[in-house]
């Protein structure tokens, strides 16, 4: 769904698609990117393949 109210679905689209799909805010992720990128450093990059 790219916008609210347009209404434009295929015939095998879920009634309930939208009720299963995140909220993305956009300008919440810009305003706190520094922080979750620092954090999802922390937890994953150990576990990433090493960088040659």
């Amino acid at each position: 769904m790219a916008a609210r109210g347009i209404e434009n679905k295929p015939a095998n689209y879920p009634a309930n698609a939208e009720a299963g799909m995140i909220k993305n805010d956009l300008s919440w992720m810009a305003d706190n990117r520094d922080r979750v990128l620092a954090e999802w450093s922390k937890r994953y990059e150990s576990k990433a393949a090493p960088k040659n």
